[in-house]
Formats: structure tokens, C-alpha cells, sequence
């Protein structure tokens, strides 16, 4: 059985992983294939766990 938030959640951490960049929150969303809100919500949640980092003028 799948769980939708956590594949969620871990594609953006092996997105974020592999990228040599930081990324804006509208790559991350369409890369993923997310709404943006949803890719936001997802990220803020990483940020807080210590699992993405947030840079407010270039991205995650």
C-alpha cells in the first residue's frame, strides 16, 4: 500500500539530493509534478526537520 505524503516527501528529498542547485519552489512543484501549494507545505515540513534547507532569495 502506498502512502502518497511520504513518496511525496522523499521525492523532494532525492530531488533536492541530487541537484547541484538550489532550486525555486516552482522547479521543485513541476518537476514532481505537485501544485505548488502542496510542494510548499511539503518543503516548510523538511525545513523544519532539518531535512531541506530554505534560502529566501534562490530556493531550497
Amino acid at each position: 500500500m502506498a502512502h502518497v505524503p511520504a513518496e511525496r516527501c522523499l521525492g523532494i528529498i532525492e530531488l533536492l539530493a541530487d541537484g547541484a542547485r538550489e532550486m525555486p519552489l516552482g522547479e521543485i512543484a513541476d518537476r514532481l509534478v505537485l501544485p505548488k501549494s502542496g510542494a510548499h507545505r511539503l518543503l516548510a515540513t523538511l525545513v523544519d526537520l532539518g531535512w531541506a534547507e530554505q534560502d529566501s532569495g534562490t530556493g531550497f
